[in-house]
């Protein structure tokens, strides 16, 4: 946390000062756990926006990381857009696809938001389904909690009216079904090439 807190304090000429509270919850996706902090946003000395953030111990970062040019909103006052490194669309939909594989046997499945993050990603597209796999593999390999499945498993019962009303947000028409199959197919084509 006072690392967190550091860091968040460097100037970077944008006005923006970052506060990180107490971690709200404790993450058990990533190998060595993590954490979720709320945080809040300040912009020339005033709220602008809250959020969360998770950050997760010990996890691998397969390269290359993607550079994100952020907008230009802040331009009319000098402040050029960020640059930001994030993990490839390939890496999240790995990791995405570890979360929502991952066998529970003490509580229900909640990651409906995997399944449409998934299939968001397949929408914007992907390097190549080598690319994918490679991700894949490396993702299962550090967490080493579950093989790749053969197939996606289908969701639990009730999660139809939350993926709807989260698909919607998404401006996505597929439903709970139509999603799974594409998911589905999109990762047998991905492992196929193993």
């Amino acid at each position: 946390m006072t690392m967190l807190q550091k860091e968040s304090h460097i100037e970077l000429g944008d006005y923006f000062t970052f506060t990180f509270r107490p971690a709200m919850q404790e993450l058990d996706g990533a190998p060595e756990g993590g954490f979720r902090f709320p945080v809040e946003a300040i912009m020339d000395g005033r709220p602008f926006v809250k959020f969360h953030m998770d950050i997760g111990i010990g996890d691998i970062l397969v390269e290359p990381a993607e550079k994100i040019i952020g907008e230009d909103w802040l331009e009319f006052a000098g402040i050029s857009p960020a640059i930001i490194y994030a993990i490839s669309k390939e890496q999240q939909f790995a990791e995405k696809l570890h979360a929502y594989t991952l066998p529970r046997t003490d509580r229900f499945n909640t990651r409906v938001k995997d399944l449409v993050d998934m299939m968001l990603l397949i929408r914007e597209g992907f390097v190549s389904e080598a690319v994918v796999r490679d991700n894949l593999n490396k993702v299962f390999h550090r967490r080493n909690t579950h093989s790749l499945p053969t197939t996606l498993p289908l969701p639990p019962h009730g999660w139809d009216v939350k993926f709807d009303l989260l698909a919607k947000e998404c401006g996505m028409n597929e439903s709970l079904d139509q999603a799974i199959e594409i998911v589905d197919h999109f990762y047998k084509k991905s492992i196929a090439l193993l």
